[in-house]
């Protein structure tokens, strides 16, 4: 059998090779132990990376271009959320890349037993599959991995919490002002 690289191990060996970005930052939420029963579809792996430029960027367009190269471009991400500065050009909303990939499958089997008499005698559960009050539901969802690689424009607004989505303008001069001291 031909081992497959997952997207996550894609997406780490491109991070740790890529001479011009560090990651700062892994978080991994893992939700796969406390799967409940019935259909769930929302990811139960989930990991983000917090990625920056060794050298400070602030232009938003090269920061979306930076963020477009992180990963081969053999992998197609599930969506984009772009760079989008703000209009009145004082501050921005941060870039990232989303993969979503099936990790395994959850298959379920669930029995709905109707004990009302009134809704015992209404003919439409019978179109609806019920036989004697009772239906029996089966279903295979797939179990996700949801993987997020974020791009800051340096390393510092990357390590704080604050900023996880979005900087302010008076925020990112302060960066700006003390990146070019350095």
């Amino acid at each position: 059998m031909v081992k497959v690289p997952t997207k996550l191990s894609i997406i780490r060996k491109a991070l740790e090779n890529n001479s011009v970005m560090k990651v700062v930052n892994v978080h991994r939420e893992y939700h796969l132990p406390h799967i409940r029963p019935g259909k769930e579809v929302h990811p139960v792996d989930i990991y983000e990376f917090k990625v920056a430029p060794e050298m400070p960027v602030y232009d938003v367009d090269a920061l979306q271009q930076l963020m477009l190269c992180l990963v081969p471009p053999s992998l197609e991400p599930t969506s984009i959320n772009d760079f989008f500065p703000y209009a009145d050009g004082s501050g921005m909303d941060f870039g990232s890349l989303v993969f979503d990939e099936d990790i395994g499958l959850k298959k379920g089997k669930e029995e709905v037993i109707i004990t009302a008499q009134d809704l015992l005698k209404d003919k439409s559960l019978k179109e609806k599959g019920f036989t004697d009050g009772k239906r029996t539901l089966t279903y295979t969802n797939p179990l996700r991995r949801r993987i997020e690689v974020r791009l800051y424009p340096n390393e510092e607004i990357a390590k704080n919490e604050h900023y996880k989505c979005y900087i302010d303008g008076k925020a990112l001069e302060k960066y700006r002002k003390e990146s070019k001291k350095d």
